[in-house]
């Protein structure tokens, strides 16, 4: 069967690459191979559109090491190939001139080889909300997400990059930030996003877990029409309205608030209906959720509600205004993707953003919590 090896290991689209082809038979000295499927918008498959044949001719040669297929490939994806190994030439010239036994013979050696060749598809994704914005760009091959250098492929990655503002820029910069998009190299897509039904699932269950219990609030803050209305959503659409909600329930419940205000008046007043009143303090003004709406027509937006929601109510279940600190409705531990999203939020909504490599605290503060600019 024969073989193919890339160098780079991953090509990249528009950058030279070197397909080698290895024989499986000994004595086959020379291949041919066909391409059946190629991606969309790629040279190879405007070729099979034109020639409306099953198969176009790729390469043909001794193949090996020393004889390889190269091409900058113009679209990233998979390429199914067929290749064809062949005994070719004749050790013996012939009787006499002219004999056409002597002619060079080409003879198949083994049957067709199906083999895939998967050029690495450049991917990018919304980091951050409003002004504050960055761009996540990593490159998948095949099944899994790849890290690139920029000696060899021309770009890092996975790496944050094209920052909307200054702010947008600390965070991308920051040691966890950064290390979080270099955490996403060698996974799967599936490992790297996790089940977000199952994530919005398990924000519902501790919300609501958290609110009811006397034990941390002033009174309980029933959420069982949460759990029995919005859990266990499997498509995007159901997955959005469901943590747009619970989102919502978390900022009102911060507030001493009820979604039904006809019903549920304002509740912070002193002396009326109070959740949280500790020491004082009714409001939880220091963990506020940022102006972020799920939408299921741009799935980044899950994202990034994902990880604004879980920074802001694991900073809350702890925060001052309870009667005891809650250190049981812990949310479980969020994917790689997402959390990488949670780590940018919390840079964005500190009060003192840390500062990143090669820049003063002062500036970061100033720039951060300031609105100033760095010109």
């Amino acid at each position: 069967m024969t073989t193919l090896s890339a160098t780079p290991t991953y090509p990249i689209p528009n950058r030279p690459a070197r397909v080698t082809f290895s024989f499986s038979n000994g004595a086959a000295n020379y291949i041919r191979v066909w391409c059946t499927v190629a991606p969309e918008g790629s040279g190879i498959a405007s070729a099979l559109e034109e020639s409306q044949a099953s198969r176009v001719l790729v390469y043909e040669g001794e193949g090996g090491a020393d004889h390889p297929w190269r091409k900058a490939f113009d679209k990233g994806g998979a390429y199914t190939l067929l290749a064809q190994e062949y005994v070719k030439g004749n050790a013996w010239g012939g009787g006499y001139e002219g004999d056409t036994r002597g002619a060079p013979t080409e003879t198949k050696s083994g049957g067709e080889t199906t083999l895939s060749l998967y050029v690495a598809q450049r991917l990018t994704q919304e980091l951050g909300h409003g002004d504050d914005r960055a761009t996540l760009v990593l490159y998948a091959v095949n099944d899994t997400i790849r890290q690139t250098t920029a000696a060899v492929h021309g770009e890092a990655s996975p790496a944050i990059v094209d920052p909307t503002s200054d702010r947008a820029r600390t965070a991308s910069k920051t040691a966890l930030v950064t290390a979080a998009a270099l955490a996403l190299r060698d996974l799967s897509p599936s490992t790297a996003m996790g089940s977000l039904g199952d994530i919005v699932d398990n924000f519902i269950a501790e919300f609501a877990d958290h609110s009811v219990t006397v034990a941390y609030h002033e009174n309980a803050d029933s959420q069982v029409d949460l759990e029995e209305n919005y859990s266990g959503s499997t498509s995007l659409g159901g997955i959005a309205k469901a943590l747009n909600k619970v989102r919502t329930r978390l900022g009102q419940h911060m507030l001493n608030s009820k979604e039904n205000v006809a019903a549920n008046p304002e509740y912070a007043l002193p002396g009326g209906f109070e959740i949280h009143k500790e020491s004082g303090v009714f409001f939880d003004l220091k963990n506020t959720l940022l102006p972020i709406t799920a939408d299921e027509n741009n799935p980044a937006t899950i994202f990034q509600a994902i990880g604004d929601y879980f920074r802001a109510y694991e900073a809350h279940r702890i925060a001052n205004m309870h009667d005891n600190i809650d250190d049981f409705n812990t949310l479980t531990a969020l994917p790689a993707l997402p959390d990488l999203h949670r780590l940018f939020m919390a840079s964005l909504a500190a009060i003192s953003p840390t500062a990143e490599p090669g820049q003063s605290t002062g500036a970061a503060v100033l720039i951060g919590t300031a609105g100033f600019l760095e010109t």
